[in-house]
């Protein structure tokens, strides 16, 4: 099977239906799927988990859900996917005697994104019109227009089916708030510019522990 999530798609699929996309779901799905653009990113980060990057060379990922102080939406289907799907949905409904229920799909995204994390933000438009329903983790890849501005990339992380928390009796239990990935720093960091607020102590610290890393020529003051 392949690792890329479209031909993933088709290995399990059960029926092929020929479909034309709108643009904005071409550009939606398009987004959700490429990783393999190299793009740089500025990513602006308080100096207690930066040193915890640099100590222990993962990031840190928080559940969708308790995103609640900065979008109480994150990771949910917009209102307007309650009332018609997309237009990949249209299409599919016409084909196939298959209608979705989508009370039960907005209580499941719900489940879902408390087994969800993400770390930083989507580079790319979004929006508020409904979205693709045949990708999953598309709601996870969704910032509503107000944010529209900050234009950033999104990791996302799933706890898989296998490894879910359970109780003694089978039912599952709450995740985590955050999972750390880990990740090569040499590759991912090409340069660190310090704040103008940040102590000299703790610069001195950043300094310190690059340096271990190999990364002291890439530290420069605000």
């Amino acid at each position: 099977m392949s690792d890329h999530p479209l031909q993933s798609l088709l290995d399990r699929a059960v029926a092929v239906i020929p479909f034309t996309m709108s643009p904005e779901d071409t550009e939606f799905i398009q987004n959700t799927v490429d990783v393999g653009r190299d793009i740089p990113v500025v990513h602006f980060m308080r100096t207690i988990h930066f040193l915890s990057l640099l100590h222990s060379s993962q990031l840190r990922a928080k559940r969708l859900d308790l995103y609640a102080d900065t979008d109480p939406y994150e990771g949910l289907y917009p209102a307007e996917n309650q009332v018609r799907g997309s237009s990949i949905e249209a299409q599919i409904e016409a084909a196939l005697p298959v209608v979705t229920d989508k009370k039960a799909m907005a209580e499941s995204q719900c489940v879902e994104r408390t087994y969800t994390y993400i770390h930083c933000w989507f580079e790319g438009s979004h929006r508020d019109e409904p979205i693709p329903e045949c990708i999953s983790i598309a709601p996870a890849f969704r910032k509503r227009r107000k944010f529209d501005w900050e234009q950033e990339i999104r990791i996302l992380a799933q706890i898989p089916m296998e490894h879910l928390p359970h109780d003694d009796a089978g039912y599952l239990t709450e995740a985590a708030e955050v999972q750390y990935l880990p990740v090569d720093l040499n590759t991912l960091i090409q340069g660190v510019i310090t704040g103008p607020n940040i102590a000299a102590e703790e610069i001195g610290e950043i300094v310190q522990i690059a340096s271990t890393l190999s990364l002291a020529d890439r530290i420069r003051p605000f």
